[in-house]
C-alpha cells in the first residue's frame, strides 16, 4: 500500500508541476476569482451576469447603473476570451493578435452574443487611448538614440524613407485609381504603411536565440527600424488628421501647428529631464517608480491633449518625454531599461493586446462589407507592399547585405496589425461629423481588418519558416554599415559595436564573425583569466614582502615588483622575467605604523555583553 500511495503522490505531483497544466490551472483560478469578485461587487447573478440585478443584493455590492454593469462584465469577458484566443493561436505558431481579432469579429457577427456584449462608447475611446499610449512607449523603448546617431544611414533609410515611400504609393493609388478624397488618402497611406512590432518581435527573438543574422545585427536592426517607422508615421498621421478634419483656414492651422509642436517638444524635454532625477537612481524601487511615472505621465499627456483638441501635440510630447528619459536610464543603471521593457511587454500581452484587437474586431460588420471593398483594399495593399519591397532592396544595395538577407528585411516589414488597430477607429470617429468622408472612413476600417488578417499570419509564417533558411551561414557576407546589437525580451535592443569591412568588430580581436553567445563565452574566459592572474600577482607580492636571503630590502622589492607589473600591463611581450622569486613563507603580520598601547582595545571576553558567539 505504501508503494502504491507513493506512486500516486508522484504522479499527482508530476501532473500539477507540468508547465502547461500548471498554467491552465492557474489561469482558471485567476479567472474564477476575478469573476466572482466582479459579480459580487456589482450584485449580479452568478450564472447570468448580464441580466438585471436582483433587488436582494448584499450591502457589499456597488449600486451602479445598468450601463456600467454591462460594460464591466463585457470588458471582463473580452479580456478573458481574448487571452484564450491569443494563447490558442500562439500554440499553433500564429500571431496572438489574429486570434483576438477573429474572436472580436465572431462576437460582433453572432447575433445572440452581440446582444449580450456591450461596452460604453466612452470606455471604448479611453481603452483605445490607453492602448495607444502603451504602444508608443514600447516603440520608444525599442529605439537607442546613441545607435541611431552612430549608424543613421541604414536606420533612417529603412525606418524613415521606406515607409514614407509605401505611404505615398498607397495615397496615390487610393486617390488616383480609386477616387478617394486627397485628405483621406493621405491619412490612409500613413495608417496602412506602418509595420507591426507585435507580430515580428517574437520571431526575431527566435532568430537571435538561434544566432541567425546576429553577426550583422539583422534582428535588432529590424526592430529599431520598425520602431522609427511607427513613431514617424503616427506623428505625421496626427498632424495630417488635424488638417483634414479641421474647419479652420489652412494658414491658421499651419501657424497653430508650429506653435503646438514647439510647445510639445519643450514640455516633453522638461518632463524627460525631470525623470532623470526622480526617482533617485540605485534604490530598490527605482525601476518600479520609473515604470509608474512613465505610464502616468504618458497617459496624462495623451488624455490632456485629447481634451484640449490637440491630440498630435500630446503624441509628440509623449514621444519626446520617453526618448529623453530613456536616454539617461540606459546609462545610469546596470540593468538599463530591461525591467521597464519587460513590464510594458507584460502590460501589452496580458491586457491591452486582447482589449485592442477584440474590440477592433467587434467593429467589423461582415454583412455591411462588400466584396468590392475587399478587392479595393487588396489592390491598394498590394501596391504599397510592392513599392516598399522594391525600396528596401534598392536602399540596401550598398550595405553589404546578400539578396537572401534583403528578403528577410522585406518580409519583416510586411505584417500590419497594431497601428492599424489603434488608429483606424479614430478615423471613423473623426469623420462622424463629415457626411461626405464617413463612407470612406468606414471603408478604410474594413480594409485595415482585411490587411491584418492577411499580412500578420503570412509575415510571421515567413519569419518562422523561411527566414532561418535565408539566414544560414552560407549567406553571410561583409556588411560595413551594420552594427552588433541584441534584442531584449520585450523587443528593445542594447549595445552596439561597429563592424569593419571584413565583417567583425576590431575591439573583439581576431576570430571573424562573433555571435552573441561566442562573445559572452569569450568575456567569461577573459574574466576567469583575470582572476587567475590576480591570484598569481597576489601570491608573487606575498613572496616579495616575505623577504629572503638576497639582501634586498623589502621596500625595494615591492617597488621593483610594482614597476614590473606596470611594464607587463603596458607591453606584455617585453615584460622581463628576471625578478627573483623567493621561496615564501606566510607574510609576517607586521604593523608598519604601530598603534600606541593606550589606544589598543582589549579583546572582549566571553562574559562581556558585547561578545557574540557565532
Amino acid at each position: 500500500m505504501e508503494h502504491w500511495s507513493s506512486e500516486i503522490q508522484n504522479h499527482v505531483h508530476n501532473f500539477f508541476n507540468h508547465r502547461q497544466v500548471n498554467i491552465l490551472v492557474t489561469s482558471v483560478l485567476i479567472f474564477v476569482s476575478i469573476y466572482f469578485s466582479i459579480v459580487t461587487a456589482l450584485g449580479q447573478h452568478v450564472f447570468h451576469p448580464f441580466g438585471n440585478a436582483n433587488d436582494t443584493r448584499a450591502d457589499l455590492s456597488i449600486d451602479v447603473g445598468g450601463e456600467v454593469v454591462k460594460s464591466s462584465m463585457s470588458l471582463f469577458f473580452v479580456i478573458s476570451l481574448g487571452l484564450l484566443g491569443g494563447r490558442l493561436f500562439f500554440y499553433v505558431r500564429l500571431p496572438p493578435s489574429i486570434g483576438c481579432l477573429l474572436l472580436g469579429i465572431a462576437l460582433r457577427n453572432i447575433p445572440i452574443i452581440n446582444e449580450w456584449l456591450w461596452i460604453h462608447p466612452t470606455w471604448d475611446l479611453l481603452l483605445g487611448k490607453l492602448s495607444f499610449a502603451v504602444l508608443l512607449v514600447r516603440c520608444c523603448l525599442g529605439i537607442d538614440l546613441s545607435t541611431v546617431i552612430t549608424t543613421p544611414v541604414v536606420l533612417l533609410a529603412l525606418g524613415g524613407l521606406a515607409p514614407l515611400l509605401e505611404s505615398t504609393a498607397i495615397c496615390l493609388a487610393a486617390h488616383l485609381i480609386f477616387a478617394f478624397p486627397l485628405g483621406i488618402s493621405l491619412i490612409f497611406g500613413l495608417l496602412l504603411g506602418a509595420t507591426s512590432q507585435a507580430v515580428i518581435i517574437p520571431s526575431l527573438l527566435n532568430l537571435q536565440n538561434k544566432n541567425l543574422g546576429t553577426d550583422k545585427g539583422i534582428p535588432s536592426l529590424i526592430v529599431a527600424c520598425a520602431s522609427i517607422d511607427n513613431l514617424l508615421l503616427v506623428i505625421l498621421y496626427s498632424v495630417i488628421q488635424k488638417f483634414v478634419f479641421s474647419p479652420e483656414a489652412p494658414v491658421e492651422i499651419i501657424l497653430a501647428t508650429i506653435g503646438e509642436v514647439v510647445a510639445s517638444v519643450l514640455v516633453g524635454n522638461l518632463l524627460g529631464w525631470l525623470l532623470w532625477w526622480f526617482p533617485r537612481r540605485g534604490d530598490t524601487y527605482t525601476h518600479l517608480a520609473r515604470t509608474i511615472l512613465l505610464v502616468s505621465l504618458c497617459v496624462a499627456l495623451l488624455f490632456s491633449s485629447v481634451r484640449l483638441n490637440v491630440e498630435f501635440a500630446g503624441v509628440i510630447s509623449l514621444v519626446t518625454t520617453c526618448l529623453t528619459a530613456i536616454r539617461m536610464w540606459r546609462v545610469d543603471s546596470e540593468k538599463k531599461t530591461f525591467i521597464e521593457e519587460k513590464t510594458f511587454a507584460t502590460f501589452w500581452n496580458l491586457i491591452f493586446q486582447p482589449i485592442l484587437f477584440v474590440m477592433f474586431g467587434m467593429k467589423f460588420d461582415i454583412p455591411n462589407t462588400s466584396g468590392q471593398t475587399v478587392a479595393i483594399g487588396l489592390a491598394i495593399l498590394g501596391i504599397g507592399v510592392g513599392i516598399r519591397a522594391l525600396a528596401v532592396i534598392l536602399l540596401t544595395l550598398c550595405s553589404g547585405l546578400s539578396f537572401a538577407e534583403q528578403l528577410v528585411f522585406v518580409g519583416s516589414f510586411f505584417p500590419k496589425a497594431t497601428i492599424q488597430a489603434v488608429l483606424a477607429p479614430s478615423i471613423v470617429l473623426a469623420a462622424s461629423g463629415w457626411l461626405d468622408l464617413l463612407p470612406y472612413s468606414q471603408m478604410i476600417l474594413a480594409i485595415c481588418v482585411v490587411s491584418i488578417l492577411i499580412t500578420a499570419p503570412l509575415g510571421q509564417l515567413f519569419l518562422d519558416v523561411c527566414a532561418p533558411q535565408l539566414l544560414r551561414k552560407d549567406f553571410v557576407q561583409s556588411c560595413p554599415d551594420l552594427f552588433q546589437v541584441n534584442i531584449t525580451p520585450s523587443g528593445g535592443y542594447y549595445g552596439s559595436s561597429k563592424i569593419d569591412q571584413d565583417g567583425f568588430d576590431p575591439s573583439l580581436g581576431q576570430g571573424g564573425y562573433v555571435s552573441y553567445n561566442e562573445l559572452k563565452s569569450s568575456l567569461e574566459r577573459e574574466r576567469q583569466e583575470r582572476q587567475q592572474q590576480r591570484a598569481q600577482d597576489s601570491h608573487q607580492m606575498e613572496n616579495v614582502w616575505s623577504g629572503g636571503n638576497n639582501g634586498i630590502p623589502i621596500e625595494d622589492q615591492a617597488r621593483d615588483y610594482e614597476r614590473y607589473v606596470d611594464q607587463r600591463l603596458k607591453n606584455p611581450s617585453n615584460a622581463r622575467d628576471d625578478l627573483p622569486v623567493i621561496v615564501s613563507s606566510p607574510p609576517p603580520q607586521v604593523e608598519r605604523f604601530p598603534t600606541p598601547s593606550f589606544m589598543k582595545k582589549p579583546p572582549p571576553s566571553q562574559n562581556s555583553p558585547s561578545f557574540q558567539r557565532f
